[in-house]
């Protein structure tokens, strides 16, 4: 008995996980793959929304945690379960240098606006571009 040939079809199938990718120019394995891909997508976005309730909810109880500990003046805390420490650390980092940043900041610099959006264009245009190709799916809408 000849084993039996695994195929494109049969790996996505059964697995759900692409093993063997099609040759490029294979036009029949197009639409499979396509709808392989956009139910990707489709997945990828519930997980995101997941996430997203999960980082919310954690922020919300972190702030919690947070403000108990220093109305009661605790910066570490034991936890008996887990062996391990809560520790409130608070860090200093710099603000972020986006477009209305840098041009407050190059206007307090040169006492001028038009200067600073003038520097601020200059940096623009000397900055390389990349270019990359990308997936796109439009609804039948467009």
């Amino acid at each position: 008995m000849e084993p039996a040939e695994n195929t494109f079809e049969d790996t996505v199938a059964t697995t759900g996980e692409i093993t063997a990718l099609p040759a490029d120019d294979d036009m029949s394995a197009l639409p499979q793959l396509i709808t392989r891909w956009r139910k990707n997508i489709d997945d990828i976005a519930e997980i995101k929304v997941q996430v997203r309730e999960k980082t919310k909810h954690s922020k919300t109880l972190e702030e919690a945690i947070m403000r108990i500990m220093k109305k009661n003046g605790i910066d570490a805390l034991a936890l008996r379960n887990s062996g391990g420490r809560v520790r409130l650390k608070e860090v200093k980092r710099p603000e972020g240098l986006g477009p209305k940043n840098l041009q407050r900041i190059l206007t307090e610099r040169f006492n001028d606006e038009a200067q600073a959006t003038q520097l601020i264009d200059f940096i623009n245009s000397k900055r390389a571009t990349k270019e990359s190709a990308k997936l796109v799916h439009e609804s039948g809408d467009v």
